[in-house]
């Protein structure tokens, strides 16, 4: 993954707002397939951008540019 696409920033913005969202909800939100939802988000996580566990959640370190 080159760069951040603008669609990468939405749903970090919306983890930052709502401080949790599960797979399905991001995908029904930003991806037109399930499958393209799963591989965009895994490429986020392997970034440490958001942490993958029974919902996903932005990564404390990257949230709003500060440490938590």
């Amino acid at each position: 993954m080159g760069r951040l696409e603008t669609r990468d920033l939405e749903i970090l913005r919306t983890l930052a707002r709502v401080h949790f969202a599960s797979s399905a909800e991001l995908n029904a939100t930003f991806f037109s397939s399930d499958a393209a939802g799963h591989r965009r988000l895994r490429k986020l996580a392997d970034l440490d951008l958001v942490k993958i566990g029974l919902a996903l959640s932005i990564s404390s370190f990257h949230s709003c540019g500060t440490q938590r």
